[in-house]
């Protein structure tokens, strides 16, 4: 089964929508320009993957249909059609099409208050599903849709529950994450059940990328995992003292502290820092800590999973988690606390620390010695004992 529109009969799916242009890729399905030829009018149709489509049980599909058709808000994208594929087609769902760009492209260039009113819908929007028992799973730039500029602005959340239509089949099985890296809550990423915590997390790491142009957890992948399940992220300088809890709010390690999506959007009517923001400084190198093993635990058994990081060639970057320049880096994977990322397969996690460093032996003491002499010899000490 093939999600190209060749392979739907004269490249009409559903008996009603004319499948035009990709406009959107993902890791589960492509989005078309698509026209309705009983309504006339232009929709979005996400088609998905063919082993996406075996994976998923069409009884659960239908399921979330009927539960996402059930909500309505104005910061959501809007929900038309679905269907749950059959022997001709893969699943796909219908969708409002909004003209728009996704805010991963205008996340650079948004003002503090832009960014401020986008946060506030996204957060209204999921106050409401929240409210209905419903988890969006993948908060991040790629899935909010973003229209017009200045005072106008709008938003819309999109893919609502579609991280729910794998999760429990056997695309889970293996120990794949849900959700987007860069914005794993600290609870996702050691394999816990996410909550409505987990949206607002995700939330608060995307409008701190925002305001300093850096991710908070900058690293390969596995640093910045790792790093999100021992610390909060650092807050940039320049917050006013209601921004920064707001922000602290929202992004706290513990999903029990953190802020309900109905707060945040508060927080965010009531932004009040214009900027300009600037990440706080790393650790020295003076003041570093070991740095974390990674540790890979599968039937009972441990092993490295990668040696110490090395330092990667100046101006490397990861796409997915943002990585700094090398100079930045070293401070980074200096200061990486005693928390190591936990690999998950088939279920197992492990927390590993680094050995501890033996206290450094005391310099040696000479029994006193008075007069000159004595004062000789102590003078003799000071010069050979090390500072």
């Amino acid at each position: 089964m093939s999600t190209s529109p060749s392979a739907v009969a004269d490249g009409i799916l559903g008996g009603r929508y004319r499948l035009g242009p990709v406009i959107g890729r993902g890791g589960m399905a492509l989005v078309h320009r698509a026209t309705d030829l009983q309504l006339g009018r232009e929709v979005a149709v996400k088609l998905f993957r063919s082993d996406v489509a075996v994976a998923v049980d069409p009884r659960r599909i239908q399921a979330e249909i009927r539960m996402l058709a059930s909500v309505n808000h104005p910061g959501l994208v809007v929900l038309h059609d679905a269907s749950a594929g059959d022997d001709t087609e893969p699943p796909f769902l219908v969708m409002e099409l909004v003209e728009g760009e996704d805010l991963g492209r205008l996340l650079p260039v948004l003002s503090p208050a832009e960014l401020a009113s986008v946060a506030a819908q996204v957060a209204a929007a999921l106050a409401h599903v929240h409210e209905r028992g419903i988890m969006h799973r993948d908060v991040k730039p790629a899935n909010i849709l973003v229209i017009g500029r200045g005072s106008a602005i709008r938003a819309k959340l999109a893919d609502l529950g579609i991280a729910r239509l794998i999760d429990g089949t056997r695309m889970t099985a293996t120990g794949t994450l849900l959700g987007t890296a860069a914005y794993l809550s600290p609870e996702q990423v050691l394999g816990e059940h996410p909550g409505p915590a987990s949206d607002v997390y995700a939330l608060g790491l995307l409008v701190l990328e925002g305001l300093t142009g850096e991710h908070p957890f900058p690293g390969t992948r596995a640093e910045s995992l790792a790093a999100r399940t021992s610390r909060p992220p650092r807050l940039p300088a320049g917050l006013s003292p209601g921004d920064a809890a707001l922000l602290a709010g929202i992004t706290a390690r513990n999903p029990g502290e953190r802020l309900s999506a109905a707060s945040a959007e508060a927080g965010f009517r009531a932004w009040s820092s214009p900027g300009p923001f600037r990440t706080s400084p790393v650790l020295a190198e003076t003041e570093a800590a070991p740095a974390p093993t990674l540790v890979l635990s599968e039937g009972g058994a441990t092993a490295p999973l990668a040696a110490p990081i090395a330092e990667e060639p100046e101006g490397a970057h990861d796409a997915q988690a943002g990585t700094p320049p090398r100079r930045v880096r070293r401070g980074l994977m200096a200061a990486g606390a005693a928390v190591a990322l936990v690999a998950a397969v088939g279920g197992g996690l492990l927390l590993a620390r680094p050995p501890e460093q033996p206290a450094p032996s005391p310099a040696p003491s000479y029994p006193v010695v008075e007069g000159q002499l004595g004062e000789h010899l102590e003078q003799l000490q000071e010069s050979v004992v090390p500072e």
